[in-house]
C-alpha cells in the first residue's frame, strides 16, 4: 500500500508541473518590435524603401541612428531599402534587436511613386504574411510615405492614429487591405483609395509637428495608380456607392446670393442597370434627409418656398459631385470605380460575358442618369436672424 501511494503522490507532483510549464515557442513582449504603420515607397534606384513606425516602450527616443531612422513620441520611424519588399523586411529585422511583430500594424501607406509602379506584389506579401490585421487601412500618400510617418501630431499619439481617427470622421473612402483585394479581384480590377498629404506646421513649431490630412482619392487600374480625384469628384463617388457618411455640406440656394448649410442624418442610393436596343445604362436614385445647420440667404427658413429652394440647391449640388467623379472615370481614366461590371454581371450575366475583355469601352460608353431627391427635414426652432 505504501509504494501504491507513493506512486500517486508521484503521478500527482508529475501532473501538476507539466501544468506550470510555458509556451516552449511564446515571444515575450519586451522581446518584440510592434510595428504600428508601414510605410512603401519607391527608390532612386528602382527597389524598394521600407518605412516601418515601431512603438518604443518609453516616451522619448535616444536619437541615435538619425540617418536611417527618427524617434519621437512614442514611436520611432526605421527606413531600409531591399530587392523586394520580403527583402526589406530582412533588411529592418537585422537592425532591429527585437523580433519584428506586425500584428498591431493597422496602417499601410503607398508613396505615390511606388503606387503608379504598381502596388500588387507588395500587397500579395502582406495578404501572405502572418500576424497581419487584414482590417488594417490603406492610403496613398503624394510625395513619400516615410514624410507621413515621420510626422508627430500633437493631438494623437502618432500619425498613423491620426489617420484612422480621420477615416472614421471624414468623408473619405475606408478602405481595409481585404476591401482593396476584393476591389482589385472582382470585375472591374480597380479600387480607390485616401489620397493623403503632409499638413505645413504652424509658424515657429517643428515642420515634423503636424498631422497628415486628405486631398481626395487614388484612383488604381489593374493594381497601379493612374489617377487622382479631388474632393468634390470623391464625395460624387461616395454618393454613387452608398458610402456617404453622415457630414456637413453647403450649397446654393436658388435665388440667393447665401449659402445654405446642412448636416446630412440619412442617405441611400440605389443603382438600377439597364440595356436596351444595344444601349447600357444606369439610373441612380440618391435620397439625402438632412438637418439645417446655417443659412446666409436671409429668407425665411419656415417658409415653404425657402424650403423647397433649399432642397433644390441641395440635390443640384450633389448632382454635380456625381458627374464630376463620372466624368473623370469614364472619360479621364476609363475605370470602373463604381462596380457598375458587378452590377451588370448579376443582372445580366450573358451580356456581360460577352463584353467583359473590353468592359472599359462599354463602360466609357455607360448613359448615367442621375436622380436626386433631398428633404430638408428640421429647418430650425425658430426663422429670426441676429439684426445688424
Amino acid at each position: 500500500m505504501k509504494h501504491i501511494r507513493r506512486f500517486r503522490r508521484m503521478a500527482a507532483l508529475g501532473m501538476t508541473a507539466a501544468l506550470l510549464t510555458g509556451c516552449w515557442d511564446r515571444s515575450e513582449l519586451n522581446d518584440l518590435a510592434l510595428v504600428m504603420a508601414a510605410g512603401f515607397d519607391q527608390a532612386e534606384s528602382g527597389r524598394i524603401l521600407l518605412s516601418a513606425q515601431i512603438y518604443v516602450p518609453k516616451a522619448g527616443g535616444s536619437g541615435q541612428d538619425r540617418s536611417k531612422g527618427s524617434a519621437q513620441g512614442q514611436t520611432m520611424v526605421k527606413t531600409v531599402e531591399g530587392e523586394t519588399l520580403a527583402d526589406a523586411i530582412g533588411n529592418l529585422q537585422m537592425q532591429l534587436s527585437r523580433e519584428i511583430f506586425w500584428g498591431h500594424g493597422e496602417v499601410f501607406i503607398f508613396g505615390e511613386e511606388r503606387a503608379r509602379n504598381g502596388i500588387e506584389k507588395d500587397l500579395n506579401l502582406l495578404l501572405h504574411a502572418r500576424q497581419l490585421r487584414e482590417r488594417a487601412n490603406i492610403y496613398v500618400s503624394k510625395g513619400k510615405a516615410a514624410e507621413i510617418l515621420r510626422l508627430a501630431p500633437r493631438l494623437e499619439r502618432d500619425s498613423a492614429e491620426s489617420l484612422r481617427e480621420m477615416s472614421r470622421l471624414n468623408k473619405v473612402p475606408d478602405v481595409t487591405m481585404v476591401k482593396l483585394l476584393s476591389m482589385l479581384s472582382g470585375a472591374e480590377s480597380t479600387a480607390v483609395l485616401p489620397y493623403i498629404q503632409v499638413r505645413r506646421s504652424q509658424p515657429g513649431t517643428p515642420s515634423n509637428q503636424t498631422s497628415p490630412y486628405f486631398v481626395g482619392s487614388a484612383v488604381l487600374k489593374e493594381g497601379r495608380l493612374v489617377g487622382l480625384l479631388d474632393i468634390q469628384a470623391t464625395r460624387g463617388l461616395l454618393w454613387l456607392k452608398n458610402e456617404n457618411k453622415d457630414a456637413i455640406f453647403t450649397s446654393d440656394i436658388a435665388g440667393s446670393k447665401g449659402k445654405v448649410s446642412m448636416w446630412i442624418i440619412n442617405h441611400h442610393t440605389t443603382l438600377v442597370p439597364s440595356i436596351r436596343e444595344g444601349k447600357w445604362s444606369v439610373d441612380a436614385h440618391i435620397e439625402s434627409k438632412s438637418n439645417l445647420l446655417q443659412s446666409t440667404s436671409g429668407g425665411d427658413v419656415m417658409d415653404p418656398e425657402w424650403i423647397r429652394r433649399a432642397e433644390m440647391g441641395a440635390s443640384e449640388e450633389i448632382e454635380n459631385s456625381v458627374r464630376s467623379a463620372l466624368e473623370k472615370a469614364q472619360k479621364t481614366y476609363r475605370s470602373d470605380i463604381f462596380g457598375f461590371g458587378e452590377l451588370f454581371r448579376r443582372h445580366y450575366p450573358s451580356q456581360w460575358r460577352a463584353v467583359q475583355k473590353n468592359w472599359n469601352d462599354v463602360f466609357s460608353g455607360i448613359d448615367v442618369r442621375v436622380h436626386v431627391r433631398t428633404r430638408l427635414k428640421r429647418p430650425g426652432v425658430t426663422n429670426d436672424s441676429i439684426p445688424y
